[in-house]
């Protein structure tokens, strides 16, 4: 939402910079830290991943976020890669890889898959083999958001941070799966229908949220 603010890109532009900052200021990263470059005037100035270079060293080492997306795919719309159909789209992730390691930035970066189904699994399996296939992109952290409990076994060796869903109710979290996710990897929680009860609600549920990941033995929130 731009409230009051037309179609000029530096109003934009300094709008959605207090906004990620407002929110670095409470310690939650927005998702992509690096969006509010897409109004930036300057940005056909800047040269290939200049944007991205400016915004990740404003948001990274000076707001501190503590991750930044630098891609989100519908889990779905991967459901028929092979990893040659994939592979145009690892390459072209390669070169902006190469600067996030160059930046020292990689370990906070992710590429977010959006709730793929167990049939997509297979086809998402050969979309992140053709980025492991990279020499920079292979090393990106795979995101993926997971409504089923299949997840666990199907992706522990493919995926870097695990989210599965957890509503408090009809979830897919488990303790137990979680205790025996690879230690060298992530698992997060993810809220979904009752996330709109945190907004100008007062409710103890939402409070305790963030406990309730760490009691599960999961390391964040999406």
């Amino acid at each position: 939402p731009f409230h009051k603010i037309g179609t000029d890109k530096q109003e934009r532009y300094d709008l959605s910079r207090a906004y990620i900052a407002e929110m670095a200021r409470y310690k939650i990263s927005a998702r992509s830290p690096g969006s509010a470059g897409v109004w930036d005037p300057d940005k056909e100035t800047l040269g290939p991943f200049g944007s991205e270079e400016k915004e990740f060293s404003w948001a990274l080492d000076k707001l501190h976020v503590t991750g930044c997306g630098v891609g989100h795919f519908s889990g779905p719309s991967l459901g028929e890669e092979t990893v040659e159909s994939a592979t145009p789209t690892a390459e072209r992730y390669d070169a902006m890889a190469a600067m996030l390691k160059r930046r020292g930035w990689l370990k906070y970066a992710y590429i977010q898959i959006d709730e793929p189904q167990p049939r997509h699994y297979p086809g998402m399996r050969n979309w992140i083999e053709a980025f492991r296939r990279q020499p920079h992109a292979k090393d990106i952290p795979m995101f993926a958001l997971v409504y089923s409990g299949q997840c666990y076994e199907a992706l522990h060796d493919c995926v870097d941070i695990l989210v599965p869903e957890n509503n408090d109710g009809g979830n897919v979290v488990s303790a137990t799966a979680v205790a025996r996710w690879p230690k060298e990897k992530e698992v997060w929680c993810y809220w979904t229908n009752t996330a709109h009860q945190w907004i100008d609600s007062p409710n103890i549920n939402a409070r305790l949220w963030s406990s309730k990941v760490w009691w599960m033995g999961a390391r964040g929130m999406a």
